[in-house]
């Protein structure tokens, strides 16, 4: 995972691996790797049976988007090709 890594570290953010994301009001889910954000969540990311990433999120309020991360989550496959998911 370098690049979202570099892409943590673009944005001043810290990438955990194995760690629980804070979410509302002491809401924890965990995460294969975790973004943690400055604000009060942080956002899980958990590889999936097909080889993608999920990302989950409080998406509540626009804390994460303060942070520069919309509503809107590319994840990339092992082979590159990449969807779109919207929550």
């Amino acid at each position: 995972m370098s690049r979202p890594c570099s892409a943590c570290q673009e944005m001043g953010l810290t990438l955990l691996q194995n760690a629980e994301a804070r979410g509302y009001y002491e809401n924890k889910t965990k995460g294969d790797y975790v973004i943690r954000l400055k604000g009060p969540y942080d956002v899980a990311v958990n590889k999936q049976k097909d080889s993608t990433f999920a990302l989950t999120c409080d998406w509540w309020a626009g804390h994460r988007r303060r942070e520069g991360i919309g509503n809107a989550a590319v994840v990339a496959g092992p082979n590159g090709q990449k969807r779109v998911d919207t929550q």
